[in-house]
């Protein structure tokens, strides 16, 4: 299936970028150019970095919570 239909990358292509290392979308359009032309496709790119990245090294980022004064 085609993730980035501007550079023609495919979610084979994302998983192997994943498995080499890539673990952020900036990453991934890094080694295979997925997301690195318009972005509309970031979304897609991240939920197969998701996917592909086994549980003990996925990365949780909370949310900041403003404060108040």
């Amino acid at each position: 299936m085609y993730v980035c239909g501007c550079r023609a990358v495919t979610d084979r292509e994302v998983h192997e970028a994943v498995q080499a290392g890539a673990r952020s979308a900036a990453e991934v359009a890094e080694r295979c150019g997925a997301g690195s032309r318009c972005g509309n496709c970031v979304d897609l790119v991240l939920a197969v970095v998701e996917a592909s990245t086994p549980l003990s090294e996925r990365v949780v980022a909370l949310p900041v919570l403003a404060r108040t004064a």
